[in-house]
């Protein structure tokens, strides 16, 4: 199955990268040193099955944003598919693996993906042009602060908040 899933994609997009893994301890180390783009997990593995390796994953603060498919030929009912999306699956492919579907089900989360990591990109640039603004906006409070205190003290004001300093003509 394995195998198919790499020819199928691999014939859309000969650039992709695949790492494949027998079980899922190793698919776990494998995914925290390489961090793909996306994970395709069978359900049924030896060692760590599909759920518990996708709870691992999104447990990683390295991994969790790591979009998964669960794909599986045995656990098919909609409460299968509910407990793979509770863990953090992204989607769900039912074995035998269709090329289309598959092809459509692994674009689709790369792109999500993709949208997701500009979004958290350009909050983040947000953030970051905010954050100056305020370190200007609080040096220049700083400055006028200091300015107002020199002239508090040019006309020998000691208690600012006790003195009438301006009068309005209404």
């Amino acid at each position: 199955v394995i195998n198919r899933m790499v020819d199928i994609l691999s014939e859309k997009n000969p650039n992709y990268t695949f790492f494949q893994a027998n079980n899922g301890s190793v698919g776990l180390r494998i995914a925290v040193s390489k961090l793909p783009d996306i994970i395709v997990t069978d359900w049924d593995m030896p060692e760590l099955n599909g759920i518990e390796f996708i709870k691992q994953l999104k447990e990683n603060s390295k991994t969790k944003d790591i979009p998964v498919i669960m794909a599986t030929a045995v656990m098919i009912t909609s409460e299968d598919l509910k407990t793979a999306l509770r863990a953090g699956a992204v989607d769900y492919v039912r074995k035998p693996i269709d090329s289309v579907e598959l092809t459509a089900r692994v674009n689709s989360a790369i792109k999500i993906s993709e949208y997701h990591k500009r979004i958290i990109e350009n909050k983040n640039n947000e953030i970051a042009e905010a954050t100056l603004f305020l370190i200007r906006n609080n040096k220049f409070n700083i400055q006028l602060i200091k300015k107002l205190q020199e002239l508090y003290d040019a006309l020998g004001i000691v208690n600012p908040e006790q003195e009438n300093l301006f009068e309005f003509i209404i």
